[in-house]
């Protein structure tokens, strides 16, 4: 459920499945896919498919894990919602702490957007809970 970062295809020349790469980049969630004659270097998993090679880069950058942590922090908010019975459309105040406040200030809005919450940022005051790296407090008024 996690984005990597990318899948490179190893064929005989490179370019036979320039059309197809838009496709893998989705169906096997990653950032870029491409093509190519020889094998990658760096941190690679590698299976055979046929006559063409496929390597899955399993390096995580910090900004791939902080992309990680926010799909992560809105899935909670999201659930939090569900088990509140609050109406998609309806716009809630979320009280949020975290031990990186700076993430919270730089991922707002798109939290904000995409849970439909006004959030508060606060200083812990209750159990924080470890998401992936950060740990978060979330309360959701009404």
């Amino acid at each position: 459920r996690w984005p990597l970062k990318e899948l490179v295809v190893v064929s005989k020349t490179g370019k036979e499945f320039k059309r197809t790469l838009p496709v893998l980049e989705e169906a096997c969630n990653v950032k870029k896919a491409r093509e190519t004659a020889s094998k990658p270097k760096g941190e690679y998993v590698e299976t055979r498919a046929g006559s063409i090679k496929l390597y899955l880069n399993t390096e995580a950058p910090a900004a791939l894990r902080e992309e990680w942590e926010l799909q992560e922090l809105r899935r909670k908010i999201q659930s939090m919602r569900k088990k509140a019975r609050l109406v998609p459309q309806q716009e809630v105040e979320m009280r949020i702490a975290s031990d990186d406040e700076d993430f919270l200030k730089k991922h707002r809005k798109e939290i904000e957007q995409s849970t439909n919450t006004r959030m508060k940022i606060v200083k812990a005051g209750g159990a924080m809970e470890k998401i992936l790296e950060r740990s978060f407090s979330i309360k959701l008024g009404k």
